[in-house]
């Protein structure tokens, strides 16, 4: 079966092409057919989003919330 000539683009020019698409649509994008499943999935993977740390204070009626972020690992691992 043919993928309408997508099939005959070589995957380092299709991968271009979808890098440039925004990442929601890109991830829309691979319920098309499995060649484009495959090449957004292990060519282009969406960025990992890092986990952060919310913690709450209570100083004498003083509600705090404070998002600490891990700088010193720079960006997820």
């Amino acid at each position: 079966m043919s993928d309408g000539g997508w099939d005959r683009i070589p995957a380092d020019v299709f991968l271009n092409i979808l890098l440039r698409i925004p990442l929601r649509p890109r991830r829309r994008l691979r319920l098309v057919c499995r060649h484009w499943h495959d090449i957004i999935d292990e060519r282009a993977p969406e960025p990992r989003a890092c986990a952060k740390v919310l913690a709450f204070s209570n100083d004498g009626g003083r509600h705090r919330a404070y998002v600490i972020d891990d700088l010193t690992r720079g960006g997820c691992a």
